[in-house]
């Protein structure tokens, strides 16, 4: 699945990157990331509803639960963020 299938023409070049982010004793967290804080709150006002029902649309179709599908959870960060918080290590712990 490439980031572009999952974004709204609108704000495609908004978002470089996604990562997910595992925690045991929560669901998975989907951050898209993008290069600017700028970037990313145009994208959360935007496209970022659209891209997670996009997400976990994609992920019922490639057989995945649906009732595992709606609690994916997701976020929306800059590569500034990232890096001021400490690196990609750091920020999603």
């Amino acid at each position: 699945m490439t980031v572009a299938a999952l974004i709204p023409l609108s704000c495609e070049q908004e978002v470089v990157g996604i990562t997910v982010q595992r925690a045991s004793a929560r669901p998975p967290c989907v951050w898209f990331i993008c290069e600017s804080v700028e970037l990313k709150e145009r994208f959360r006002a935007e496209a970022f509803r659209a891209a997670t029902e996009r997400l976990r649309a994609t992920l019922v179709d490639a057989g995945f639960p649906a009732t595992s599908a709606e609690s994916l959870r997701s976020d929306v960060t800059s590569r500034e963020e990232i890096e001021a918080g400490g690196g990609k290590f750091h920020f999603f712990r």
